[in-house]
């Protein structure tokens, strides 16, 4: 899938790949953990690598995806 793909399916995407989570302020995000860096670094690269709209922050193997303020 090219980028521009990625970039108008990508809630649809991330709803599909990731874990919907809400925070206690009612803000949404995305979460998944993978068994190691090289897993998650490819599911970033092939996913959401360059596709506006989204912060992303890595914690150990856990990736967190949330809307760009």
């Amino acid at each position: 899938m090219n980028m521009t793909e990625r970039m108008a399916e990508a809630r649809k995407i991330l709803s599909l790949s990731l874990e919907q989570k809400t925070n206690e302020f009612g803000e949404i995000y995305y979460r998944a953990e993978f068994n190691n860096g090289a897993e998650l670094e490819r599911f970033f690269t092939e996913t959401l690598m360059n596709v506006k709209g989204f912060s992303s922050k890595v914690i150990g193997n856990t990736l967190l995806v949330f809307d760009k303020n």
